[in-house]
């Protein structure tokens, strides 16, 4: 991403966590991709989207990529996106902390 990119993409996410009427659009947009998410989980496992475990797999996966996101927005791009989504997933694969 070129840094004008880079601007424009921090700045258009700022605008939509910080408005309270983009923040709610926004918050569907994030159910209805953990749905799609659960779908996709739900087509390799063979379970059914609606299974308790797959929709908490899709809503822990949405919940890595979205503290990634915010922890970029509120670093201004310091660090790439890719390499925080990479690590967020990768504690997530970990398991919880002992």
């Amino acid at each position: 991403m070129d840094p004008e990119e880079l601007d424009q993409t921090l700045a258009r996410t700022r605008l939509s966590t910080s408005v309270p009427a983009l923040r709610a659009r926004t918050a569907e947009g994030l159910f209805a991709t953990v749905d799609m998410l659960a779908a996709a989980v739900a087509g390799r496992s063979g379970r059914d989207p609606g299974d308790f475990a797959v929709r908490t797999l899709a809503g822990a996966v949405m919940g890595a990529l979205i503290t990634a996101l915010f922890t970029w927005v509120d670093q201004d791009g310091a660090t790439p996106l890719p390499a925080l989504v990479d690590e967020a997933l990768g504690l997530l694969e970990a398991g919880l902390p002992t």
